[in-house]
């Protein structure tokens, strides 16, 4: 009897230290994600910059 419950209680904690394993992995997954998409955007934002910049020296 107390060997089962011993069996339920070890699955039981490795279960939750799983759980917050994989809520760790997903909130840091979300969060690289964002950064690359944010640090992709300021690219896109400074080429279409320096691409403005290079018209308007030409156009001088």
């Amino acid at each position: 009897m107390q060997i089962n419950r011993l069996i339920k209680k070890c699955l039981a904690i490795e279960i939750s230290i799983l759980t917050v394993i994989l809520l760790i992995y997903t909130s840091l997954t979300v969060v690289i994600g964002y950064q690359i998409t944010q640090s992709s955007n300021q690219k896109t934002i400074t080429s279409k910059v320096n691409q403005k910049e290079l018209l308007f020296q030409n156009a001088k």
